[in-house]
């Protein structure tokens, strides 16, 4: 008897199980990137603006910190100058005011000059000496200027030596191609009583 072999029993199928991992927004992350990135970039933006406002206030700052300075000078120098004089050299007194002086003041200051005031140092023998110059700037514009000039100084001649005094001088200053130059002077009473009665030249 042939044994015939039995058909192989039909195995059950056994269901496979499939895992989904749930699906990430493909757009998040350069999403956030992007985001990040325009952050930064205005951030970089705003560093720059400030860093340009920054050096424009110090320079708008240096440029009137320099203005003030050179009107300083010229208004101590006119303060010198108007109380620095010798009888005996007059000329050259005359030509220190008329170099820092540009307008009406200039015309001013020869006619009076020229018109007598030399004669009256040169008949009392003055000389006059500056101790200390003190000036005080308030208004000042590109081109415009002023400033209050205080002036100690002593004069010697007929009348005695080495006489102390205080002159205060008022200044409209301009600005030139050759920097800046006194346009009007005027002379101010501060009640000194030690002021020698002689006019400053």
């Amino acid at each position: 008897m042939t044994l015939q072999d039995a058909p192989d029993e039909a195995s059950p199928t056994e269901p496979v199980e499939t895992t989904t991992e749930p699906a990430v927004p493909a757009s998040g992350a350069p999403a956030r990137n992007k985001g990040l990135k325009i952050a930064v970039i205005a951030l970089a933006a705003l560093c720059l603006a400030l860093t340009i406002l920054a050096a424009s206030l110090s320079a708008k700052n240096r440029d009137s910190e320099g203005r003030t300075a050179a009107v300083r000078r010229t208004a101590g120098a006119m303060g010198t100058a108007m109380l620095s004089y010798d009888y005996k050299h007059l000329p050259e007194a005359k030509a220190r005011v008329v170099k820092l002086a540009t307008g009406s003041f200039k015309k001013q200051y020869r006619q009076a000059f020229d018109g007598g005031l030399d004669q009256l140092y040169k008949l009392t023998k003055q000389h006059s000496e500056v101790r200390e110059v003190q000036v005080y700037v308030s208004d000042v514009s590109a081109n415009e200027a002023s400033a209050i000039v205080r002036v100690d100084f002593r004069v010697s001649g007929v009348g005695g030596n080495n006489r102390p005094g205080t002159a205060f001088f008022e200044l409209a200053l301009v600005h030139s191609s050759g920097g800046w130059l006194v346009d009007s002077l005027s002379a101010i009473n501060a009640g000194s009583d030690t002021t020698p009665t002689s006019t400053p030249g």
